[in-house]
């Protein structure tokens, strides 16, 4: 049955069809892929050897999704690790974060905050990077370095949805994912 490709259609051919919105990118690499280990399988970045690498600059990051959360209605942002979450979300009024270690009562209610704009800003950890449809959102930021395409493209892919007012989703990426991966309009 599945001995032949039907149809291979890549994401800047949506884009142009006018089925998804068209991505822009602010590039504010805070670390180089090439100076963070891998993991012990080797699959992924080493996420506690790469927030030590971020430790000094998190001052710097601080002051860019202020900056950045400033020039947007709302602002997804994917973080490496719950610390991370938890220190950023307290530091910005009217954020907030969800990880795994919340209750699906808890997550729920942080999720809803954000899609009703009661939250601008929302910090998260492996839990809005696959199923979380916001056609509306307007921008995300990467903290999170990967080199899986397939994460990748599911963290983009949040901002791709079509809205109503909605030209352009903006990507700011302090990982270094894109400069590694690409944008994600040129995956194939």
């Amino acid at each position: 049955f599945w001995d032949r490709m039907l149809c291979v259609i890549n994401t800047q051919q949506l884009i142009d069809k006018d089925y998804l919105c068209e991505l822009d990118y602010d590039l504010i690499d805070l670390v180089k892929h090439t100076d963070i280990p891998l993991n012990v399988s080797k699959s992924d970045f080493d996420i506690d050897a790469f927030e030590q690498l971020l430790s000094d600059k998190e001052q710097l990051l601080i002051t860019k999704i202020n900056e950045i959360s400033n020039n947007h209605k709302n602002l997804l942002v994917f973080c490496s690790s719950i610390k991370q979450a938890k220190l950023l979300s307290g530091v910005k009024n009217g954020s907030d974060y969800v990880d795994s270690t919340m209750t699906k009562k808890q997550r729920s209610k942080a999720i809803s905050d954000f899609r009703t704009g009661k939250t601008k800003v929302m910090f998260n950890v492996g839990i809005l990077t696959t199923g979380f449809d916001m056609p509306e959102l307007e921008a995300i930021a990467l903290i999170r370095p990967t080199r899986s395409l397939n994460l990748y493209n599911q963290m983009l892919g949040r901002l791709t949805r079509k809205a109503d007012n909605k030209e352009v989703g903006m990507v700011y990426d302090f990982s270094g994912t894109v400069r590694t991966l690409g944008r994600l309009e040129t995956i194939e």
